[in-house]
């Protein structure tokens, strides 16, 4: 993990809430986006700003008072005061949107356009004063490593990246790379056109072949229909606020035929989303799961070590999302899936398990996935995750994974008066009989002997050839 020294963070925070003077119409770090992004990201500060109310609203002067109770050397205070008082002092001009690009190789690099360069080295100058860490000019363009971090600017562009793994010299090497003069393509895309074409606070571009890099690339792929690939598509979300009132809103951008007939096909084209509409709502997507790990439909609940357990922000997201996905993933009309919830929740309400579970065939029968040859936890992880939103629909506070004592168990649903804890098998490894066997064995029952709640347990056998539900036991 990086970690940025106090004058580093320091600057990097006057960057982004900087509004200086000057504008021109087309960036002039335009020519030097890396043809290798899988994501840009624009960032309109100017619009920040003024959203923000940075003078009017009190920042400004809350930033002057923190700055003056630091305990900072008083050349470093006095040119942070300065930059506060007037951003123009800073040397970068963030009237021109900034960009982040993100290559394949995790290099994450922002640009932005320069206002004065003799400002900015002034203000480093003074930052650093006492410190041996130095400006470095070579051929016309300054360069400044600290913390593991590179700044490099001339007279028109700034730039700022992580260096984690690199000497001071690799890093001005790489950012020379950056300054070479070469013209990149990456500015002549249709959809990068569109991105620089917005009007809103922040875009994300996000170029679908990068998105076969993603750990579940080829689970997203299986989920589309026939023929449309994520690789020709690319796909813009657009963050604006207007009065106070955040809205986002997304665009697919392709050439595709495919693309095109399976977004015609939709009941409804992609609409902005603002805060009212996501609390009372359907998000009406046009396939949820592409994007749910992209657009913030989940956050992060907690990290273990690498891996990062996701969740929905609030129920009302949750239920918002779960309701638009069933239907796709079953490739099923809206209307039908919830008549079937409606009968399946009457059915688990009244503990009528088997009528419960020809609801529950009914709705996964001829669930779509690809026929290529795929791992068994791949299988049981795509009908965990048809389980989980079935569950939630019908009125149930769902686990997925639970870790008990003696291991975990694929799914606990909960109501008011009944837990249902489920364990998923597929025929060929063993259906219900294994999963009856690792219920019994592993006793997953006594976790929630203690609890006032009828406990049922359900052994789940599914077809690979089927694709559905061909068993089920209660235990």
């Amino acid at each position: 993990m990086i970690k940025y020294g106090k004058n580093m963070a320091i600057l990097v925070a006057l960057v982004l809430v900087a509004l200086l003077s000057s504008c021109s119409d087309s960036p002039k770090y335009l020519d030097m986006l890396p043809d290798d992004a899988i994501t840009l990201v624009r960032l309109d500060v100017k619009q920040m700003t003024e959203q923000s109310n940075f003078e009017k609203g009190g920042l400004k002067d809350k930033m002057l008072k923190l700055v003056a109770e630091d305990n900072m050397p008083a050349e470093a205070k006095k040119q942070i005061e300065k930059v506060v008082k007037d951003p123009a002092e800073l040397g970068i001009d963030l009237r021109v949107p900034m960009m982040v690009s993100v290559t394949a190789d995790q290099e994450v690099t922002l640009f932005a356009e320069m206002h004065n360069a003799d400002k900015l080295k002034d203000f480093i100058k003074g930052l650093n004063a006492g410190n041996s860490k130095k400006l470095t000019e070579k051929d016309g363009f300054t360069y400044y490593y600290a913390n593991r971090a590179m700044i490099a600017f001339n007279d028109d562009v700034f730039c700022f990246g992580a260096a984690e793994s690199q000497t001071e010299q690799e890093a001005i090497d790489k950012m020379k790379d950056l300054f070479s003069g070469k013209v990149t393509k990456m500015k002549d895309r249709e959809d990068v056109q569109k991105l620089l074409a917005s009007d809103g606070i922040a875009q994300m571009l996000i170029f679908g072949e990068a998105l076969g890099s993603l750990p579940k690339a080829k689970q997203m792929a299986e989920m589309m229909p026939k023929g449309v690939n994520m690789k020709d598509a690319s796909f813009l979300l657009n963050l604006s606020s207007q009065k106070g009132k955040a809205s986002l809103s997304y665009e697919v951008i392709t050439d595709s035929k495919e693309w095109k007939d399976y977004i015609a096909k939709s009941d409804e084209m992609v609409k902005p989303i603002d805060a009212d509409y996501l609390e009372e709502s359907d998000v009406n997507m046009i396939d949820p799961k592409l994007f749910l790990y992209q657009a913030g439909y989940l956050t992060i609940k907690s990290v273990d070590g690498n891996t990062y357990v996701l969740g929905y922000p609030n129920r009302e997201v949750k239920k918002a999302v779960s309701e638009l996905v069933l239907p796709m993933l079953l490739s099923k009309s809206i209307p039908d899936v919830s008549n079937e919830i409606l009968q399946m929740r009457t059915a688990l309400n009244a503990e009528d398990v088997d009528k419960a579970m020809l609801n529950l065939k009914q709705l996964i029968a001829n669930t779509p996935y690809s026929t290529q040859k795929r791992e068994n936890f791949v299988l049981e992880e795509h009908f965990r995750f048809i389980l989980k939103n079935i569950f939630y629909l019908c009125g149930y506070d769902i686990s997925e994974e639970k870790q008990v004592a003696a291991g975990r168990i694929d799914l606990v649903a909960k109501s008011d008066t009944i837990i249902y804890i489920m364990e998923l098998k597929m025929n060929d490894e063993g259906g219900v009989k294994s999963a009856t066997r690792q219920i019994a064995t592993r006793h997953y029952a006594d976790s929630y002997a203690a609890s006032n709640k009828r406990v049922i347990c359900l052994a789940l056998e599914f077809g690979r050839e089927s694709r559905g539900l061909e068993q089920w036991a209660v235990i």
